[in-house]
């Protein structure tokens, strides 16, 4: 409701100005206010014990901290989010759609700034990244080639944001690129050749660390007169040294599949020769399963190379005229992973197994829905990807080997494996259907039992189906505007509904 009326003020007194613009100086502050709101007093908020939190008025508030706020006996998980989307609406709606182009230039700067701390002593959080970096992304969408001005400043920022230990942030940075990409497509063929470049130069170093935790473990464990098959937990290990590389590893390979993504609008900018380097660098990320030195000395860091390979690799499969060629070299990847997965992760515990197992049945969901014809033209490819699926369904069906553990991601990797089966023809799974049929009806019961909404309910509804059809009261908004009734839907979504962690958005 707060970010409402300071969207409504916004407008108002951008529109009362009758050259429709801001001054430099009261734009940058104005930017600066509205990025507050998720400043560092909103970290202390968020992290506020239960004492603080308690409604009683016995427990003394801090002085800085707005009692309004803590008066609730109940903290919820979404807070972050919901503040981060109110910011983020303030931003596009109350400032970036009302200025004029020249102005929207100066305002990628000025974030730009922000973002890199340029206005004050102490950076911003990863919050205040989050909500610069989405704007950002709108107004490089709305300036087209007009933003080109501003990459010298902003690319720098990107790369390093990639990097950054928030996930959200890595993804906000990784949808700025995506934004360059379709704005600016003459650029296309740099963003790509500098992202594969670090993607590299990453995986490059994750091996380099997992060679010097085996020499050092070798040593560690001669000089104790004890065998080599002692467990690592009581050699050295250089794990704090993988994080960096593991962060950087996974933006920059989100950020290239988002691009390819884009690059599917313009077919001539992807090279034959960018195709090859890019399913060859997803290969050598998807063999890391097999590395005995990086899955011994740090499977987490062996998985993030998977989930990075097959980001890369759902990219491609996903534009038809580049997966064609590939096509085997790219099923192969499947049945390894699907091997592993089955039989041979002897390092890996189930939630690493967990991990890859969402990523393969992604890359395979992904040529499935944009490459599906080809599963009848390429002769036997259908009988190796049905094998895989119902390899996979084994294993996480009610009592499967992989139904115990990372309950988060199974929610996940359920829908995506309903989805692949979907999309295969009628017939082509006998083996795996009762089962299939039988767990999706358990879910289907269970989820109508908790009377869970979805918002693919329109497209599983003909128009005959559909009982009530919801409106409200037009009112208009400005002079220039027209009712419409997303405002309303908006408002009543954030009410009811739990926000879509980045990990979920990037699998779909």
């Amino acid at each position: 409701g707060i970010s409402d009326c300071i969207i409504e003020l916004l407008n108002i007194k951008i529109y009362r100005n009758k050259t429709n613009n801001l001054t430099s100086a009261s734009l940058k502050g104005v930017i600066m206010i509205v990025l507050d709101m998720v400043g560092p007093l909103f970290e202390r908020q968020l992290s506020l014990t239960d004492a603080y939190v308690s409604s009683t008025n016995d427990i003394p508030l801090a002085v800085d901290i707005n009692p309004a706020l803590v008066t609730q006996s109940k903290k919820s998980t979404s807070d972050a989010a919901f503040a981060r989307l109110s910011v983020c609406r303030v931003l596009r709606n109350g400032i970036g759609t009302s200025l004029s182009e020249t102005n929207q230039q100066v305002m990628i700067n000025d974030l730009t700034d922000f973002c890199n701390g340029v206005n004050g002593k102490n950076g911003p959080n990863l919050h205040q990244l989050q909500c610069a970096l989405t704007e950002i992304s709108h107004l490089v969408a709305s300036l087209s080639d007009a933003s080109a001005g501003n990459l010298e400043r902003l690319l720098p920022l990107l790369k390093t944001c990639l990097g950054h230990a928030d996930c959200g942030v890595r993804w906000e940075a990784a949808t700025v690129y995506a934004s360059l990409a379709n704005s600016i497509p003459r650029e296309l063929s740099f963003y790509l050749k500098d992202l594969i470049n670090t993607v590299q130069l990453n995986a490059e170093s994750i091996a380099d660390l997992a060679d010097i935790a085996q020499s050092k473990s070798s040593v560690y464990n001669s000089d104790r007169g004890v065998s080599a098959r002692r467990s690592r937990s009581t050699s050295p290990s250089p794990s704090g040294k993988y994080v960096t590389h593991q962060y950087s590893l996974h933006g920059n390979a989100l950020a290239l599949s988002m691009i390819i993504h884009e690059s599917c609008n313009y077919p001539s900018l992807l090279t034959e020769e960018s195709v090859f380097d890019l399913v060859g660098i997803s290969e050598i990320l998807i063999l890391c399963q097999f590395d005995e030195k990086i899955t011994q000395s740090n499977p987490g860091a062996a998985c993030t190379c998977v989930r990075a390979g097959y980001a890369i690799l759902s990219a491609v499969v996903s534009c038809k005229h580049s997966a064609q060629q590939h096509i085997e070299r790219i099923a192969k990847c499947w049945t390894r992973t699907t091997k592993c997965l089955v039989d041979v992760a002897k390092h890996f515990s189930i939630a690493h197994k967990v991990i890859c197992l969402e990523a393969v049945l992604t890359s395979i969901v992904a040529f499935l829905r944009f490459s599906s014809d080809l599963l009848l033209n390429i002769p036997g490819l259908l009988s190796r990807i049905t094998l895989c699926l119902e390899s996979l369904l084994e294993r996480i069906v009610p009592g499967g080997s992989l139904s115990k553990g990372a309950e988060t991601r199974l929610d996940n990797i359920k829908a995506t494996i309903f989805e692949a089966f979907s999309w295969l023809p009628p017939g082509c799974f006998p083996v795996a259907s009762e089962t299939l049929y039988r767990w999706a009806i358990e879910n289907i019961q269970d989820c109508t039992e908790k009377e869970v909404q979805t918002s693919l309910l329109e497209m599983l509804l003909s128009q005959e189906d559909t009982l009530v059809d919801r409106s409200s009261f037009p009112r208009f908004l400005s002079s220039s505007e027209k009712w419409t009734s997303s405002d309303i839907s908006d408002c009543s979504s954030l009410l009811n509904l739990i926000p879509v962690e980045h990990r979920e958005r990037e699998g779909v």
